[in-house]
């Protein structure tokens, strides 16, 4: 039996390129950034926000897309600034709090981008438009803390409460899913260095 431990963002879909690419968002916090290296991977889950419609319906809502995360760590540190001077890939709208990393991955031709396209990989997609559709009115759910595995008392901050309920989703949807997967465990803590450490017989997805 081996084990994986991994991280796991959930994060409206960009629906538009970014210098040419499609991409996958990775918080700028140094801290965030660090614990790359403690980690096997990080995963993506796509949703919508009904406060874009652009993304609503749109045939990356669901998408998995999973990073080898030491090698995501030196892209971040090492690799985009050369690539994008000037912070082109540093995005931070207005009114929120943190920027976040644009990590390319296609263009709009579907080549990938030759810097991350050995360590980037779409894995899996969640179809059931019940389950994503969950996503799509964030922050004005009736969920309480009994929900969640989260030992928090309910919180009104929408990324916060959308990235506890997409770990749930990926556990149950797609984690227990795979034959070869064992057990999976999600982490306890709202600020832990990792979401999910998963048992198993061989590679996972």
């Amino acid at each position: 039996m081996k084990q994986i431990i991994g991280g796991i963002k959930c994060q409206t879909i960009r629906y538009t390129v970014n210098n040419g690419w499609f991409c996958v968002a990775y918080p700028a916090k140094q801290k965030q950034v660090n614990s790359l290296l403690t980690k096997d991977y990080e995963w993506f889950l796509g949703t919508a926000d009904e406060k874009i419609p652009d993304t609503m319906g749109h045939k990356r809502v669901g998408e998995i897309v999973r990073c080898v995360a030491k090698e995501l760590h030196n892209y971040i540190v090492n690799v985009q600034g050369k690539l994008f001077p000037n912070n082109s890939m540093l995005v931070q709208p207005y009114g929120y709090p943190d920027p976040w990393y644009n990590i390319p991955w296609f263009n709009r031709a579907g080549q990938k981008h030759p810097a991350t396209k050995d360590f980037i990989k779409q894995v899996g997609h969640i179809k059931d438009k019940k389950i994503m559709n969950r996503f799509n009115h964030i922050g004005n759910t009736k969920w309480s803390d009994g929900h969640f595995h989260k030992k928090v008392k309910q919180d009104t901050n929408k990324m916060q409460k959308k990235g506890i309920i997409a770990e749930e989703i990926m556990k149950t949807e797609y984690f227990e899913k795979q034959s070869t997967i064992k057990h999976v465990e999600l982490s306890p803590q709202i600020y832990s260095s990792w979401d999910v450490k998963i048992d198993y017989e061989k590679e996972a997805a």
